[in-house]
Formats: structure tokens, sequence, C-alpha cells
């Protein structure tokens, strides 16, 4: 992954914003993408936006904001995992490189442009070696 490359995010304001949704969208005008971390993690189970969990436990880098660790406990985890056997709705991968670049937020469009595919932007040069994962919504 590149290191030490950081992007700095300018948005103008939505040319048809009211005023009354300013604040929305004030504090997304300006931001920092950090550069992105490789970390290798094999046996885990990820959830469908995103989220991590290796042997029960979350991984907290897999997590938007440390601030939803406190979300996903063990107890979640396993709701999750017997939700997903009874409905059959998972997908074992095959020992493969994989990149994700989703989050709690993703699925939201506004997120998707704007927070998702400028974190992707900023591993553009390694795309071609890993096997990217999206949500399908």
């Amino acid at each position: 992954m590149p290191e030490n490359i950081q992007y700095e995010i300018f948005r103008s304001m939505p040319e048809n914003l009211e005023k009354k949704d300013a604040d929305l969208f004030k504090r997304s005008s300006w931001f920092l993408v950090t550069p992105s971390k490789k970390i290798v993690l094999t046996n885990v189970f990820i959830l469908w936006q995103g989220q991590i969990f290796k042997n029960g436990k979350v991984i907290t880098e897999s997590l938007s904001t440390p601030l939803f660790l406190k979300r996903y406990s063990p107890k979640f985890f396993i709701t999750c995992l017997l939700s997903s056997i009874v409905k059959g709705n998972f997908t074992r991968l095959k020992k493969h490189r994989y990149l994700i670049v989703h989050d709690e937020w993703s699925l939201n469009y506004f997120h998707w442009l704007t927070d998702v595919l400028t974190r992707l932007y900023s591993v553009k040069d390694v795309l071609q070696r890993y096997t990217l994962i999206l949500p399908d919504s």
C-alpha cells in the first residue's frame, strides 16, 4: 500500500443546497484521507457492512470509527453468524488476497461517493494484486 500519502479533500457545497441543511454539509466540506494500512488477516468472518470478526471479536480497524466498538459484542457476532447460517446468506472465500473498502456508512450514496471512492483511489496503484470485495447494495 502507498505509504505516507495523504489526500486533502475539499468539497463544494451543493448548488441546490437549502440554508436549513447547510450544517449537514459544513463538517464534510474538508477532510484528510490518511494513508491506508495493510492488515493481513486469515480465517475471519466479514459482515455485509464490512465489519470483520476473528474468533468472535471485532477487528477495530474494520470499523469506520472506534466509537462503534461497543456495538459489536461477542453476542452480536454470534447472532449474525447464526442468522447467516440459517439463511444460507454467506460465502466461503478461497485463500486469496482480498481488499475491502466499505464501512457502516458506505451504503449511503453520499458516503459511497465521497468516502469510499476516495479511499479506493488512495490504493489504486495496488488494486491489480487484490480481489476487491464490495457491498452488493
